[in-house]
């Protein structure tokens, strides 16, 4: 699942840094630059693995979760910037914003057309709460 934008006003790729934390809630990100960095004015995101999803991709800054050593130096090479948030750091809100509600709302349907809907079997989706990115930064 991936997405991509032109801005309307450019953006400082600093800037665009403090909002990919704000927004997954994280302390710490990575980030490669090319030797000239230029204000963001497009750029593409990918929940996950985003390197090979970017292929064709014109954009000034991208947005993952990981991808590859030599994938990195030829987005730099080329003039984009990269903003890497580790795998799973792009997937937890999806889980709870739209994969859940949607899960929910189809296993809802499927218990309201069973032929045996009067025994009132529910399912409740659950989201783990203890489930955590496995790397750490020591």
């Amino acid at each position: 699942m991936g997405g991509y934008a032109e801005l309307s006003s450019p953006l400082d790729v600093r800037e665009a840094v403090k909002m990919v934390k704000a927004h997954l809630g994280l302390k710490y990100v990575q980030l490669a630059e090319p030797a000239v960095v230029q204000p963001v004015t497009s750029l593409a995101v990918c929940a996950g693995s985003g390197g090979s999803v970017f292929k064709g991709v014109d954009a000034k800054l991208l947005i993952t979760g990981e991808m590859s050593h030599h994938e990195v130096l030829a987005y730099v090479a080329s003039g984009t910037s990269v903003i890497l948030t580790n795998h799973t750091n792009t997937e937890r809100g999806y889980l709870s914003a739209v994969l859940k509600p949607w899960l929910q709302d189809e296993l809802d349907k499927e218990a309201a057309s069973d032929e045996d809907a009067s025994s009132g079997a529910k399912w409740e989706v659950l989201v783990s709460k203890a489930d955590a990115d496995p790397l750490r930064v020591v």
